[in-house]
């Protein structure tokens, strides 16, 4: 279940109030907290808190839903009308007196740009009384202005010692060490908090080894990295990936899933500084690896990816993008290892060809298949596909794929999708 507060109807005290410990705040499964409402915050006498004559100027934003707070009322169309009169407007009925009491076990707080579109300052006094209240939060999810990371950074030595999961919006990556910062200075004390089974999903502007060390030493128990790059600018040698992060981004060996992503939203660039030299370093003491996500790793080689397949037994899904140097001998000798891959996605590859996917049909327990935008794919690679018994997605968009391919594919098992574009 996920609560929604109406922060129009929030008092600044009501809410340090509710995470104070009072036990029914600590009982809801996913608090989130809408944006500019949420800064328009009432005062004990229900006036809303204007800054100066200001307020007059810039109109309150419409009141947000209150489908989950305030019970069904009954349509105007249905309610009974006399024909003598002309029927009064329909009114709702009056918020109750009471304070919303929200529903039990909070799991997940969700701060969406708290101030951001009314440029209001957010008290995260109020923020650290939620935080030490809410002693049940296993996820928190961040998009705030990246003026109050600094101020964030003193609020998140309150987070719950059960939290496993941390989602933060785009952020530069400075900003993100800031906050990261006392999760590190506090291992040093004795009452430190390592959080089990930790997930991390970030999105930055730059990955950096110095960012990649960060986190490591920061969450030794971290089992789910994933990281998103979107530069704005092409990195140089202090804003880049090298291989030193590659070694030492599983130093703890914890991890069953990393995601190591370069988006090409605002400009085309790739991790020019990790070869295969970076893969076979990371490869060290990732025998627990179950998932693995590649993008932009322009530099690696059928080396590099292979020693991916053959030092991860336990490897289930394998997604990799963007990389111009993979060929066919990627899948060469798969036959001769122990993998169990389950979802095989290989996206923007044209030195693909079909006798590079001859192989796949080995691993028996392949379910999806993404081979997107490998254009020298053909109908002998859906022919090879084809009897795959438990293949149900298979994506074929932007391939060389014929109505032939079709008929391959009505001779083997029959997928739950089959594009083709």
């Amino acid at each position: 279940m996920v609560l929604t507060i109406p922060a129009r109807y929030v008092t600044r005290s009501q809410l340090a109030r509710e995470g104070s410990g009072i036990p029914h705040l600590c009982r809801v499964h996913c608090c989130r907290l809408p944006s500019p409402p949420y800064l328009e915050m009432l005062d004990e006498g229900g006036t809303a808190l204007h800054h100066g004559e200001k307020g007059a100027d810039h109109p309150a934003p419409p009141a947000p839903a209150l489908e989950h707070c305030l019970p069904s009322a009954p349509q105007p169309s249905l309610l009974p009308s006399s024909p003598a009169s002309t029927p009064a407007p329909y009114a709702p009925p009056p918020l109750p007196a009471t304070p919303f009491v929200p529903p039990p076990l909070t799991h997940c707080l969700t701060l969406s740009s708290l101030a951001e579109r009314r440029g209001l300052s957010f008290v995260f006094a109020d923020l650290e009384a939620l935080l030490t209240g809410c002693s049940q939060l296993s996820l928190w999810h961040l998009i705030v202005p990246h003026s109050t990371i600094l101020i964030l950074a003193k609020v998140w030595a309150n987070a719950s010692e059960v939290l496993s999961c941390l989602e933060i919006g785009y952020i530069p990556a400075t900003m993100l060490m800031e906050l990261l910062n006392e999760t590190v200075n506090s291992l040093h004390h004795s009452n430190c908090r390592y959080f089990p089974a930790f997930r991390c999903c970030l999105s930055v502007d730059y990955i950096t080894d110095h960012l990649v060390g960060f986190i490591t030493k920061g969450f030794p128990l971290l089992s789910s990295l994933d990281l998103q790059e979107a530069p704005i600018m092409e990195p140089i040698l202090t804003t880049d990936l090298t291989n030193t992060g590659l070694q030492q981004i599983n130093s703890h060996g914890k991890l069953k899933h990393i995601s190591l992503i370069l988006s090409q939203v605002f400009m085309f660039t790739y991790f020019r500084r990790v070869n295969d030299v970076g893969f076979l370093l990371m490869s060290d003491g990732c025998s627990t690896m179950e998932s693995i996500c590649l993008g932009g790793f322009c530099c690696v080689t059928d080396t590099g990816f292979r020693v991916i397949i053959h030092s991860y037994p336990n490897l289930r899904k394998f997604r990799v993008s963007h990389g111009s140097q993979l060929t066919d001998l990627v899948f060469h000798d798969i036959s001769a290892t122990f993998l169990l891959l389950m979802h095989v996605s290989l996206r923007w590859f044209n030195l693909l060809s079909n006798n590079g996917v001859v192989g796949l049909p080995d691993n028996k327990q392949l379910m999806v298949l993404d081979l997107r935008d490998c254009r020298n794919l053909g109908d002998e690679a859906v022919k090879a596909l084809s009897y795959l018994p438990k293949l149900q997605v298979l994506l074929l968009d932007g391939s060389d794929t014929t109505d032939k391919g079709l008929f391959y594919q009505g001779n083997g098992s029959l997928f739950t999708a089959f594009i083709v574009s």
